[in-house]
């Protein structure tokens, strides 16, 4: 295994949702274009408005199948740094695993999955995609996949940006949660004013937004907004019997006395809604006795199968608006929203059964048999492949739960990554 490719990969501090790593972006873009042409695929970056996609492919027959790998060259910002116990951008080997922002997501995913496909045989057409806007939401993927819908044209997407159970234990991912977010701002005061001068005698922004968030969940942290829960498809005995058999100590260690009951149960099969951040006011060192003039807050929602994201924020919002009191006036902004996914195995074609079924095998070899599970993430580009090009998404978790994805510290097994490698091999060679 090439293991300073790697390390060279993840020092490219490609953060794509600040605007002082536009260059490393463009770096990290132009070392995947390299590889791929070093190993024979023909590779183009194409612009997209914001940062670029990395398309490459390689043509074996014309009458055989095409398979399109997706995977992502941005990472997450590094925040908090002092968390982490190696710079994030050095990459660091301690105890079977290699720690660096992007480790895990998405750079050791798609690098085993295309050093997987530079070393096969290939009896697929090979195309690939890796962009370079997922962590802030794929801002300009779907108007791509549009423009280039003809080049991209496919049977199957596959990816591996989910997770998995253990190293020996790989999941065959078969739903995502759609993603909702937008922002809320109270203003009450025309100006930041004196808290003993107007004090009891002015309604307090911070005050009002925090009422208007806990309207909004009932005492069990249900979410308490009229039809959020209409339409929803719930899972099956088979689905829901899998994920309460799942260890929860992960969840646990993470959680603390913060866990509710049935997690797995909650993260896999129910929608959700999130208060990202809040801020008002003076926080500065020290006090500053005011009553602040404004209060925001940032708000997500997780969805499931039956959900739609422009439906549930015009809920949301109606919700707002009863509830906001008459002595502030509300702005809510910046949505953004992209639908769930869910994959039904038995509706897929003969061709695509098939290919299930050399994977579940496949994937065996890691030692145990894959399951079939739903994720709580999101990944909204899976339902762009299925709204534009018209095809389904294969996703191979190969994330562990103790990875530390978006966190400090994040990593990624290096016995996955070689298995990784060895299964796309086979997975695109064999029949």
């Amino acid at each position: 295994m090439n293991m300073n490719l790697f390390k060279d990969y993840l020092r490219i501090p490609s953060i794509s949702a600040q605007k002082e790593h536009v260059g490393d972006m463009r770096r990290a873009a132009d070392f995947l274009k390299k590889l791929f042409v070093e190993n024979d695929f023909g590779a183009e970056i194409v612009e997209t408005g914001g940062h670029p996609v990395v398309f490459a492919e390689k043509r074996i027959d014309a009458e055989a199948p095409t398979l399109l790998f997706y995977g992502h060259y941005d990472v997450q910002p590094v925040d908090p740094i002092a968390l982490w116990q190696s710079d994030p951008f050095e990459p660091d080997i301690r105890n079977g695993k290699i720690y660096a922002r992007g480790a895990s997501d998405n750079k050791g995913s798609h690098l085993s999955m295309l050093l997987g496909l530079f070393r096969s045989r290939p009896k697929f057409n090979l195309k690939c995609v890796i962009e370079g806007e997922e962590e802030i939401g794929s801002v300009h993927f779907e108007s791509f996949l549009k423009a280039n819908r003809e080049r991209l044209a496919c049977d199957l997407v596959v990816l591996s940006d989910t997770g998995c159970i253990s190293e020996e234990q790989i999941v065959i991912t078969t739903g995502l949660r759609g993603l909702l977010t937008f922002e809320v701002e109270l203003t009450g005061p025309t100006r930041d004013l004196h808290s003993g001068v107007y004090g009891g005698a002015v309604d307090n922004p911070i005050r009002a937004l925090t009422a208007l968030c806990a309207s909004l969940h009932t005492d069990d942290s249900r979410v308490d907004v009229e039809g959020f829960y209409d339409g929803i498809i719930p899972p099956s005995k088979a689905e829901v019997d899998v994920a309460l058999s799942l260890d929860c100590s992960q969840l646990q260690h993470d959680a603390g006395r913060a866990l509710l009951p049935f997690p797995q149960s909650a993260i896999r099969f129910s929608p959700t809604l999130e208060f990202n951040g809040i801020c008002g006011g003076y926080t500065g060192e020290g006090s500053k006795t005011i009553i602040p003039q404004k209060a925001s807050v940032k708000i997500s929602c997780r969805l499931v199968p039956g959900q739609d994201a422009v439906q549930v924020f015009s809920k949301v919002q109606k919700a707002l608006v009863e509830h906001c009191p008459k002595t502030m006036t509300l702005r809510v902004f910046n949505f953004q929203g992209g639908n769930p996914y869910f994959l039904n195995t038995a509706d897929l074609p003969v061709q695509l059964q098939s290919l299930l079924r050399k994977t579940e095998g496949l994937l065996t070899a890691f030692g145990k048999k894959p399951l079939y599970l739903r994720e709580g993430g999101s990944i909204g580009i899976v339902s762009a492949f299925r709204n534009v090009l018209g095809v389904s998404s294969l996703m191979v978790g190969l994330s562990l739960p103790q990875d530390n994805l978006h966190a400090p510290n994040e990593s990624f097994s290096l016995k996955i990554f070689e298995k990784a490698a060895d299964f796309y091999r086979a997975f695109v060679e064999e029949d």
